[in-house]
């Protein structure tokens, strides 16, 4: 078996454990803990959501700068990022993105172009297909 299929195995299970370990410790206090993957419950994970909103707009942003911050590999930090949020980090990232380039299309002036690199990302083309994708029309039609 590849070594990368054996870490993602073992990550996965450390982060069940966790889960199961805080649930046997809510439920010990008398209170149900509700373990759900919309709601980011560990301290690394609301790290990486505070440094995705601070620095969203940098192209450089990606898997190994994220994990490198919150001090975790990039393979666990994968793993417990997608079971306490739901998604994995490239979705996570580019719907934050599309979020704000709506709000810049709504409010600004700015043209398409600079508020794509203004939301991070480095090619226009790519802003337009990712945009099209989550919100189902093109920024150009979209403002």
């Amino acid at each position: 078996m590849p070594q990368q299929a054996i870490e993602r195995r073992a990550c996965a299970r450390v982060a069940h454990a966790e889960r199961d370990a805080l649930q046997a410790r809510s439920e010990d206090r008398g209170r149900p803990l509700v373990v759900s993957s919309s709601k980011p419950r560990s301290e690394q994970t609301r790290k990486a959501l505070e440094y995705i909103a601070a620095h969203y707009g940098e192209e450089t942003l990606d898997l190994n700068t994220l994990a490198k911050a919150v001090f975790l590999s990039p393979v666990y930090f994968s793993t417990l990022f997608k079971n306490e949020t739901g998604v994995n980090f490239i979705k996570y990232l580019n719907e934050y993105r599309i979020k704000k380039a709506e709000e810049l299309l709504r409010t600004s002036k700015e043209n398409i172009t600079q508020v794509a690199f203004s939301v991070g990302f480095n090619k226009l083309d790519t802003f337009e297909k990712t945009f099209k994708k989550i919100k189902g029309i093109s920024p150009k039609n979209f403002r």
